[in-house]
């Protein structure tokens, strides 16, 4: 909730000046007010709409939401945020970009469930950088046997083995 909008004369509240350093009502004000000026280079080039991009470069969840939901494209200026997050880099590289996501691929490394969306949405092929982490998830390891190698993953053989129905269902797919 943006308290600003609560007050009739919001310019003469403390901290009204530095509002746009707060991620969530940067985001809000960009998203509100982008429809108007989109293809404005003047307005592009204003001082709050300067702030609250730097202070949104800064943060994942509202970088990712940025390039999503207003701009539609590319947030070159956010991707170094982006990348910080698993999850938003593999939102980033399916929703965004269509395509490998490079700057967050050790990120998307640190994560079994993403590395495996990764590879079977994204890269439609082996994810070798993320495979220690895949292998330590019998629920993955099967999945990306199954959707991704189609075939074997010995990596994660020994983490399959230990679910009676995952292991039976693996070694019906080999």
């Amino acid at each position: 909730m943006n308290l600003f909008e609560l007050f009739s004369e919001p310019t003469r509240l403390k901290g009204y000046n530095k509002r746009l350093m707060i991620p969530d009502i940067a985001y809000e004000y960009l998203r509100r007010n982008n429809y108007k000026y989109k293809n404005d280079e003047f307005w592009q080039k204003t001082a709050p709409v300067k702030t609250a991009i730097n202070t949104i470069a800064k943060d994942a969840h509202y970088s990712f939401n940025y390039a999503r939901f207003v701009l539609y494209s590319r947030f070159i200026e956010g991707e170094a945020a982006i990348a910080t997050s698993a999850e938003y880099s593999y939102r980033y590289a399916t929703y965004m970009i269509d395509d490998r996501f490079e700057l967050g691929e050790a990120q998307i490394a640190t994560s079994a469930e993403y590395s495996y969306k990764y590879a079977d949405d994204v890269l439609n092929t082996r994810f070798e950088l993320g495979e220690e982490q895949i292998a330590k998830s019998d629920y993955y390891s099967y999945n990306y046997a199954l959707h991704v190698l189609n075939g074997r993953f010995p990596a994660g053989e020994e983490v399959m083995a230990t679910d009676d129905i995952i292991w039976e269902k693996y070694n019906e797919l080999i």
